[in-house]
């Protein structure tokens, strides 16, 4: 009878891209012995065949040594949404590729989009300060009260911003996240 890794092993080599997906996290979480080297290569089998998750982690390896955005923005294209926000990040601050505020924007919105907190607070910040994008305080609102429903901390931001700016703001901004959530009933939040 075949152990649990065997199983793993002979659906891996069959080409199923979840076996080796799973193969490269168990390399890399300490359930089968350490080993980056086996971990990438699972991760790459996967990522090639289109795993979004297999494509980002492969990208964090990447990331870690050498730096590759393209790997990021394969799995950011199958709307992966932390890979999407790793993307924006990159753009905004210009690592590993040009500084570009309209790429970021995009990036943020599309992860924001599928309710990625961080993604959500930074769209926020964008627009608190008009960074990016032209200062819109009824928008930075909405992005801080999405955040907030996820990350507490973020209320902080949104807290901050109430304080200086009108009521009528204010009620725009609430508003606008009433009716994001309303178009958007399946996104975690």
């Amino acid at each position: 009878m075949m152990n649990d890794k065997d199983n793993w092993l002979t659906l891996a080599d069959q080409g199923c891209e979840s076996s080796q997906y799973n193969l490269g996290v168990m390399y890399t979480n300490d359930v089968l012995p350490p080993n980056e080297e086996l971990a990438f290569f699972w991760f790459e089998k996967a990522a090639n065949q289109g795993h979004a998750k297999a494509q980002h982690n492969l990208a964090v390896m990447y990331d870690s040594g050498e730096g590759t955005p393209q790997d990021y923005e394969k799995a950011a294209n199958q709307g992966h949404a932390k890979a999407q926000y790793s993307l924006a990040v990159m753009y905004d601050r210009g690592e590993g590729v040009s500084q570009d505020s309209q790429q970021a924007l995009l990036w943020y919105e599309r992860s924001a989009n599928q309710g990625y907190a961080l993604a959500q607070h930074d769209l926020g910040v964008m627009y608190d300060l008009g960074e990016g994008v032209p200062q819109d305080y009824p928008m930075a609102y909405m992005w801080y009260s999405l955040a907030a429903k996820q990350i507490e901390k973020y209320s902080q931001s949104r807290e901050g911003l109430a304080e200086g700016i009108t009521p009528t703001l204010i009620e725009e901004g609430q508003r606008l996240t009433r009716e994001w959530l309303a178009q958007h009933p399946n996104v975690n939040h």
